[in-house]
């Protein structure tokens, strides 16, 4: 019991301060505190409905009608008879080669046409269409084999030859290349080569199949000028209107003659001083180089020779042809001037000697049959080097007008000069 006695005084001491602790200062009690308020939860107000869209009348959907399921594509087998080893081609495809038992099959082949090419060596291509039905198609290639053929190898000794092979085809030489034409049947063949300059070469050469038929054509230098033909008859020589020495115009009555459509080339002109070792034109009125001339005025009229060296050309060209050549007489290169000079390939490229001496009063004589001009040359005061022969033409980028036929002009016959060359007569056999 005493132990207890701390305990219970210590209780009853706790119990009276908790009666102590709710009264207020005048020993009366306080009221019960008021339990705490519970918060009441949220809640949110609902969101106003959305106003519903105005419905739209829409078209009822058509319905599509329903495709029908594609079947298969129905394919096929293809048997190819042909030459065995011939390459088969279908639609541009290779499809195989044919067997040693003259077979090919090609299996799924669409049905239809198609295309089939056949190959082989020795043998035409075959080409043609085939139509592919189910279940098999057997088809049969008729080839046919290739004509045996042989080739020309030509050699030929000048560059720039055109070589006709019957006139068909076509082909030209290089230098130091010889030509290889293939694919020739055997036979007979038409050869023909040809360059401005000389001589048209022809022959018939013989194609063996299986060969190669050597063929060497050698061109010769063609010394024949083109020539055009100037029919005899009467004209008017010289001009009323036209300078004193062309007075009065009159009457003249020629004999046929040819006149050279153009005038003689620096081609022409060095197989003469090349034949001959006559003296090259000078260098300083021509442009040649010693013996020869520039590389590209092959066909240019050859300009500063004399008319010495002229005349020397015609004898010399008479001797090789057998014809007569000469130069042409004042007349005759009036005459050709006035009636075919449409037929010439050049004209207003030089001044041209002409065979006559010059004498501005010789119309005055009114020879009127194949006039030779003046027996002698007259004496002329004005001349302090000596007579003077005839020359015609002229150069058209010279004078800037348009060269008349009956203008006569005149130079010393042993000079040459840069602007003059000459064009060549051939007498016509009666």
């Amino acid at each position: 019991m005493k132990a207890l006695a701390p305990f219970v005084i210590f209780l009853l001491l706790f119990l009276n301060s908790l009666c102590l602790a709710a009264q207020d200062p005048t020993g009366r009690d306080l009221p019960p505190k008021p339990a705490p308020a519970k918060t009441p939860p949220k809640t949110t107000k609902p969101a106003p409905p959305k106003p519903k869209p105005a419905a739209t009348k829409t078209a009822p959907a058509k319905t599509a009608p329903a495709k029908p399921r594609s079947s298969p594509v129905a394919t096929a087998r293809l048997l190819v008879t042909g030459i065995p080893n011939s390459a088969v081609e279908l639609d541009g495809q290779t499809r195989g080669i044919i067997g040693r038992d003259g077979k090919l099959a090609l299996n799924a082949v669409a049905l239809g046409e198609h295309q089939l090419r056949v190959n082989a060596d020795g043998y035409e291509a075959w080409t043609g269409a085939v139509e592919i039905k189910a279940p098999t198609t057997n088809f049969a290639v008729a080839q046919k084999k290739k004509a045996l053929t042989g080739k020309l190898a030509i050699q030929v000794n000048q560059p720039g030859t055109e070589v006709f092979i019957d006139e068909r085809l076509s082909v030209k030489s290089i230098a130091g290349q010889q030509i290889s034409v293939d694919g020739l049947l055997p036979g007979d063949h038409r050869v023909r080569a040809v360059k401005a300059g000389f001589r048209d070469w022809r022959n018939v050469v013989k194609v063996t199949a299986g060969e190669a038929t050597q063929v060497e054509i050698v061109l010769v230098p063609n010394l024949t000028p083109e020539m055009v033909r100037v029919p005899g008859g009467e004209f008017v020589m010289g001009e009323d209107s036209g300078p004193r020495d062309a007075k009065p115009a009159h009457p003249v009555t020629l004999s046929e003659f040819e006149i050279s459509r153009r005038e003689i080339s620096n081609r022409s002109y060095k197989l003469f001083v090349t034949a001959t070792n006559h003296p090259a034109p000078n260098p300083q009125l021509s442009g040649w180089q010693g013996a020869n001339y520039p590389a590209a005025q092959a066909d240019n009229p050859v300009a500063g020779i004399s008319w010495e060296d002229a005349t020397a050309f015609c004898h010399w060209l008479t001797q090789q042809t057998g014809a007569r050549y000469r130069l042409p007489t004042e007349a005759e290169w009036e005459k050709a001037a006035r009636t075919v000079s449409n037929a010439y390939q050049s004209v207003g490229l030089v001044y041209e000697w002409c065979q006559d001496w010059y004498d501005p009063n010789y119309y005055k004589r009114r020879e009127k049959v194949n006039p030779p001009g003046p027996a002698q040359p007259p004496k002329l005061k004005k001349s302090k080097e000596g007579p003077q022969r005839v020359v015609r033409g002229g150069v058209a980028s010279r004078t800037g007008s348009r060269l008349t036929p009956y203008e006569r002009n005149y130079y010393f016959p042993a000079q040459g000069r840069a602007d003059i060359g000459f064009r060549v007569v051939r007498e016509v056999k009666p």
